[in-house]
C-alpha cells in the first residue's frame, strides 16, 4: 500500500518533475545530472540495496506493471532451483532487442536496485520525446533477479552452490539455461551484465577506489568470431558503450572509474553470448568515494544506462571513441580501505606482547552484513591507501572493551552511554532479572531500532527454583531475542538448574555462576599493564558471553576498537592512558568532542 501511494504521487507530479532539455552533446543529448536529481526524487528502490529481497522485489514489479500497463509487460520467465520465480520485464516495441540482466551473483544487489528506478522512470517519462524515441526503437528485456535463492541468502552461488556465472557452457543450472534461452529466442544486439566487484577494488596506481569498472567483453575481439562475422563490428559497438559509459558518469566518479581486469573466459556467460552474436558490456559497481551514501552505485548505473539508451537511440553512439576503453586503467589487486590507523602499538586483547603495526577497515557489504566492518588486516601496511587515515604512532589501538553491569536493564529509560565510551567500552552487557523475564516479553523489534553509543545486549539473571515448563519458555523467549548467557544465582533450586542447563544448551549459550560473571562488571578505575589486564574485558569477555567476533584484533574480527592517548615513555599502563578515537562497526567517534554518535547496535539473535 505504501508504495502504491508513493507511486501514485509520483505519477502525477512527474510532468512538473521531469528533467529540462539539455543542450545536445557528441555522445548523448540528456542531462545527467538532471537524471541524478530526477532519481533522487523518484526513486522506488530501498535506500540500503542489500535490503531487497525476492519478495520485495517481486511486489514492486507487481504495482510497477500495474500502474503502467502501457509500458510495462511482466512475465514469469521461469523458476530457480528452489522454485522461486524469476522475472522477465518487457518494454518498447522496437524490432531491436536489448538484454539487462543483474544479481546473477545472489550478494550483487546494486543494479538490481537501479534497474527498479529504470522501470518506474520509462513508466512515469514516456511522454518525453527522447524517452519514447528509446521504445519506438528498441524492446528492452530486463531480468532483475537472475539468482533469487542466492539473493535470499545474499551469497554469490545459487542453491545448488554453483557460480552461475561460470555455468554457460555446462548449463547446470535452471538460472542459466533460462538466461541462454533468453539469449537465444530474442536474439538482442547487445547485452548488459551488472555486477557488483570488491568494495576495496582500486583504479590502477591511482590508489582511488574503483567505484565503476567496465569491460566490452573480450570474446567480441577473438578471430574466430571475426571469421563468423560476428566480431569487429560487435567489438566496436560494446567499446562504444564503455566510452559512452565513461562520458556519463565521470562527472560524479571521475577519476574511479576502471576497466574490469578479466580477459577471455571461457566458462562465463558474457563470453559466450559474445560468441553467439550478443555482444555484452559488464558494470561493475564497486566501493564508493568517500562520505557518499551506499545507494551511490544504484545512481550511476540508472544515469549510465539511461544515457546510453539515448546514445543508442539517436545515434550519437556512431560519436564515441572505442579507443577509450582501451585506455581505462584496470583494477588493480591493491585494495583501498576504509580506515587505516598507521603505526599504533597495537594490543590484540589476546594476552600476546604489544607490537607496532598498521590496521586496516574494511566495510562488510556482502552476506547481509547491514553496514558492518571488519578488521581486514593488519603489519606492516604502508603499501595500501585508505579513505581515511590515522596517526596513532603515539597511540596505543586495543579491542573494544566488553563489560557486564549488573544495574543497568533494557527497560531503563534512556541511559548515557558516554561514560562507557570514555572508559573504553565498547560492548555493554545489561540485566534482564528474573521478575522481568516472567512479567515482559522481549522487544528485539523496538531494540534493533534503538539508538545507543554503544553495542549492547543483556544477560539473563535470577532464575527461580522451580523450573517448569513455563519458565522454560519465557526464559527460551528471552534467550531467543537476543540473551547472552544466564547468570546463576546462589538461591537458584535443582529444577531451575536443570531448566537453564536445558535452555542454553539450545542456544549453545553459556551459564555462568555470580561470581563468574562478576569477573567482568566494569572496575571503578583501570590499573595495571594493558596486555595483561585487557584480555579479560575482551577475548575472555567475547568467549565466555557469547559474544563473536569482538573481543580481539584479528583479521576478520568485528571493526570494535580504541585508540588510547599514550604520554612519551609509557609502560602501557591503563593508569596512563585515556581513550581518544572509538570505533563502533568501522565508525569513528572522536571523544573529543562533545557529542558521542550513536553507531552501535543490539546483539540480538533474530
Amino acid at each position: 500500500m505504501e508504495l502504491a501511494l508513493c507511486l501514485m504521487k509520483i505519477m502525477i507530479t512527474a510532468a512538473v518533475a521531469a528533467p529540462p532539455p539539455a543542450p545536445a552533446g557528441d555522445l548523448f543529448d540528456v542531462d545527467v545530472r538532471a537524471l541524478a536529481e530526477t532519481w533522487e526524487r523518484e526513486r522506488i528502490s530501498p535506500e540500503d540495496p542489500y535490503a531487497l529481497r525476492h519478495a520485495g522485489l517481486k511486489e514492486r514489479l507487481q504495482q510497477l506493471a500495474s500502474s503502467f500497463p502501457e509500458t510495462i509487460r511482466l512475465e514469469r520467465a521461469g523458476g530457480s532451483v528452489e522454485g522461486r520465480d524469476i522475472f522477465l520485464l518487457t518494454l518498447g516495441r522496437g524490432p531491436e532487442r536489448i538484454l539487462l540482466w543483474s544479481q546473477m551473483h545472489g550478494d550483487e544487489p546494486t543494479a538490481t536496485c537501479a534497474l527498479l528506478d529504470l522501470l518506474a522512470f520509462f513508466g512515469r517519462h514516456r511522454g518525453q520525446e527522447w524517452v519514447e524515441q528509446i521504445l519506438e526503437k528498441f524492446t528492452l528485456l530486463i531480468i532483475p533477479m537472475l539468482n533469487p535463492d542466492g539473493a535470499e541468502r545474499m551469497q554469490r552461488r545459487n542453491a545448488q552452490g554453483i557460480d552461475i556465472n561460470r555455468d554457460a557452457r555446462a548449463l547446470q543450472t535452471p538460472e542459466g539455461r533460462l538466461l541462454k534461452e533468453m539469449r537465444d529466442r530474442h536474439r538482442p544486439f547487445l547485452g548488459f551484465n551488472l555486477h557488483n566487484q570488491n568494495a576495496a577494488t582500486t583504479v590502477g596506481d591511482t590508489g582511488r577506489v574503483a567505484t565503476i569498472a567496465l569491460l566490452a567483453v573480450a570474446a567480441d575481439a577473438r578471430p574466430e568470431t571475426a571469421a563468423a562475422g560476428t566480431g569487429p563490428a560487435a567489438g566496436v559497438l560494446a567499446k562504444q558503450v564503455t566510452a559512452v559509459l565513461y562520458e556519463a558518469l565521470s562527472p560524479f566518479v571521475y577519476g574511479h572509474i576502471s576497466r574490469y581486469d578479466e580477459d577471455f573466459n571461457p566458462r562465463a556467460f558474457g563470453d559466450n553470448l559474445t560468441l553467439s552474436g550478443t555482444p555484452v558490456v559488464l558494470i561493475e559497481s564497486g566501493g564508493n568515494p568517500a562520505d557518499q551514501p551506499a545507494d551511490f552505485g544504484v545512481k550511476l548505473n540508472f544515469v549510465g544506462l539511461l544515457a546510453v539508451l539515448n546514445s543508442l537511440a539517436s545515434g550519437r553512439i556512431r560519436n564515441a571513441n572505442p579507443a577509450v576503453f582501451d585506455a581505462l586503467k584496470r583494477n588493480s589487486a591493491n585494495p583501498i580501505y576504509e580506515t587505516m590507523l598507521q603505526n599504533a602499538v597495537i594490543v590484540t586483547g589476546t594476552g600476546v606482547p604489544p607490537f607496532r603495526g598498521d590496521i586496516a577497515i574494511r566495510a562488510e557489504m556482502r552476506a547481509g552484513a547491514r553496514g558492518q566492518a571488519v578488521i581486514a588486516d593488519l603489519g606492516d601496511l604502508a603499501v595500501y591507501t585508505a579513505h581515511r587515515t590515522i596517526d596513532c604512532s603515539r597511540a596505543m589501538v586495543t579491542p573494544g572493551l566488553i563489560a557486564w553491569d549488573p544495574q543497568k536493564s533494557p527497560f531503563d529509560a534512556g541511559g548515557n552511554d558516554r561514560r562507557y565510551l570514555e572508559r573504553g567500552v565498547v560492548t555493554l552487557l545489561e540485566t534482564v532479572a528474573w521478575q522481568d523475564l516472567a512479567r515482559r516479553r522481549p522487544e528485539a523489534g523496538e531494540w534493533l531500532r534503538r539508538p545507543r553509543q554503544v553495542n549492547w545486549g543483556y544477560l539473563v539473571t535470577g532464575v527461580p527454583a522451580g523450573g517448569g515448563p513455563d519458565d522454560r519458555i519465557r526464559l527460551a523467549e528471552w534467550l531467543s531475542a537476543g540473551g547472552r548467557a544466564c547468570v546463576l544465582r546462589p538461591e537458584t533450586g535443582p529444577g531451575g538448574l536443570e531448566a537453564v542447563s536445558t535452555v542454553s544448551r539450545w542456544f549453545g549459550l553459556p551459564s555462568l555462576t555470580a561470581e563468574e560473571a562478576a569477573e567482568f562488571q566494569l572496575p571503578a578505575s583501570w590499573t595495571g599493564i594493558a596486555a595483561e589486564v585487557l584480555p579479560r574485558y575482551t577475548s575472555k569477555a567475547a568467549e565466555k558471553l557469547g559474544i563473536p567476533r569482538r573481543g580481539v584484533i584479528a583479521q576478520g574480527a568485528a571493526a570494535d576498537l580504541v585508540v588510547w592517548d599514550i604520554p612519551d615513555g609509557s609502560t602501557l599502563d591503563l593508569r596512563d592512558c585515556r581513550p581518544r578515537y572509538i570505533m563502533i562497526n568501522g565508525r569513528l567517534i572522536d571523544l573529543t568532542r562533545e557529542e558521542a554518535a550513536s553507531y552501535g547496535r543490539f546483539l540480538g539473535r533474530n
